[in-house]
């Protein structure tokens, strides 16, 4: 990095060979944690062991290479428009070959993001979009406190999503600023349908879509679920059994449905729901620094 950070390595649960003996230019302080965490978690986890106040928060993945600058480029962009709420950078897979296959995704709505992209031409500090991966996510602090931090209901998986959603409810955009570069390397466990972790992955999906679709659906949630376990249930299970491509384990797909019929109380009501997440959001504010610079007026969703 150009200018000097503080960086917060988040030692899940028994991870200390992977954290180097020092990081050169850069403060930084340790923060393990007393069990394993999801993504989720592990963030906010972050989220409350700030020391001060800060502008900025940038989420990113151990699993990542970046351009030199990078970082900088995103507050710069962020600097120049106070209506930008998150950004990512362009998220490449390792080798820099090829784009993150996540992050086109979420640029897909985007059409001169993906011409420019194609084309390898001169590409723009900014491009708005619906969601972006959390990989290498840069955050304004304001906008937290105003969204609370990431929803620790999906664990892994869906959270950024749902948390570009709440940025976008409170009036700011979400996008991806072209002028810079990291590699994700995305995917990391095989797709081995006997490998544990392969079926862990594959069933928290399944469960964290289904609960941003019964979200989304505002108070319709009920009829929501039931179409879920109406379509998706039998459709997923049937594929499962004629091994079509992208097949997902049988114990996965139950595995998912069985989590998210534990959460039907909670999801089937929007009050309870609200209740929860209101008192997870109070008690983060408790713990996380006021921002050192004010929150923009006029962005209230």
């Amino acid at each position: 990095m150009e200018r000097r950070e503080h960086l917060y390595i988040i030692d899940n649960s028994g991870n200390e060979d992977c954290i180097p003996g020092q990081v050169n230019h850069c403060r930084y302080t340790v923060c393990p944690t007393s069990k394993p965490l999801g993504f989720a978690e592990a963030n906010n986890f972050a989220l409350r062991n700030l020391e001060a106040p800060v502008d900025y928060i940038c989420f990113l993945n151990q699993d990542t290479l970046c351009r030199p600058g990078w970082l900088e480029r995103c507050v710069e962009t962020m600097d120049q428009d106070e209506s930008i709420g998150a950004v990512t950078p362009v998220l490449y897979s390792f080798g820099w070959q090829q784009f993150n296959p996540n992050f086109m995704a979420c640029a897909a709505e985007n059409r001169e993001l993906i011409a420019d992209l194609s084309a390898q031409s001169a590409r723009r500090d900014f491009y708005s979009v619906s969601e972006i991966p959390a990989a290498a996510m840069v955050i304004r602090s304001s906008v937290l406190r105003q969204t609370g931090p990431f929803d620790s209901i999906f664990g892994s998986y869906y959270e950024d999503f749902d948390l570009c959603r709440r940025v976008r409810a409170a009036g700011y955009q979400v996008g991806v600023c072209g002028m810079s570069e990291v590699a994700h390397y995305d995917s990391v466990t095989e797709e081995n349908l006997a490998d544990v972790r392969t079926r862990r992955r594959h069933q928290l999906i399944m469960r964290n879509r289904a609960i941003l679709k019964i979200r989304n659906s505002g108070d319709q949630r009920f009829g929501t679920f039931l179409r879920c376990a109406g379509l998706d249930l039998p459709r997923q299970l049937i594929r499962s059994l004629l091994r079509r491509p992208g097949r997902k384990a049988i114990r996965s797909v139950l595995g998912a449905w069985t989590s998210l019929l534990r959460m039907t109380p909670r999801l089937l009501r929007k009050d309870v729901d609200e209740k929860i997440w209101a008192a997870e959001v109070s008690d983060f504010l408790l713990h996380f620094p006021d921002s050192a610079r004010a929150v923009p007026t006029g962005r209230q969703g």
